[in-house]
């Protein structure tokens, strides 16, 4: 991942951050809070997210952000209730309606009646959204390409075995 560069006012120096792992501040005295299964997880699916958003920057979405994500994994291609949103998402109908508001003002999304109901509303994809997960699907796929070159074809091939049996596991 690249490094970001902190600037500073001149005759300044840029505020020291404390070292963190894996997302938090190193604890010697709980160091399972960053070596736990949840948690490597967790940093995975954020820096994957982190390298798609880059490749769909780099393809020519240089507004999509990693928020935008928050809402668009799970909208159906077809459109989404937000109640379902958020019943999928874990989160609020006013903190999915601020998502879709935010998503909306980037012309990723639109709110349409639900054919099904005129008094419900739906989120749809906007022809920019569809353009959006058109690309995913290339970045995606050089994603993998890199994962697998990273790991070795066998590695990268019982990773995803590995994640299917995962996402099917409830924890009961």
């Amino acid at each position: 991942m690249p490094a970001i560069k902190k600037t500073s006012r001149p005759g300044t120096s840029a505020p020291k951050s404390p070292r963190t792992t894996r997302g938090l501040r190193l604890d010697p005295e709980h160091p399972w809070r960053h070596e736990n299964t949840g948690r490597l997880l967790l940093t995975g699916v954020t820096n994957w997210q982190d390298a798609l958003v880059r490749g769909l920057q780099s393809k020519g979405f240089r507004k999509f952000r990693a928020s935008h994500m928050n809402l668009l994994r799970h909208l159906d291609l077809e459109g989404t209730r937000i109640t379902e949103i958020a019943d999928r998402a874990r989160l609020s109908k006013q903190a999915i309606g601020q998502l879709v508001a935010n998503c909306e003002a980037e012309r990723l999304v639109r709110v349409v009646p639900d054919p099904k109901d005129r008094r419900a509303k739906i989120v749809v994809f906007s022809d920019l959204g569809k353009a959006v997960i058109d690309a995913e699907r290339d970045v995606m796929a050089r994603m993998d390409a890199e994962l697998e070159r990273l790991l070795g074809s066998r590695n990268f091939a019982e990773l995803r075995r590995a994640l299917m049996h995962l996402s099917e596991w409830t924890g009961d």
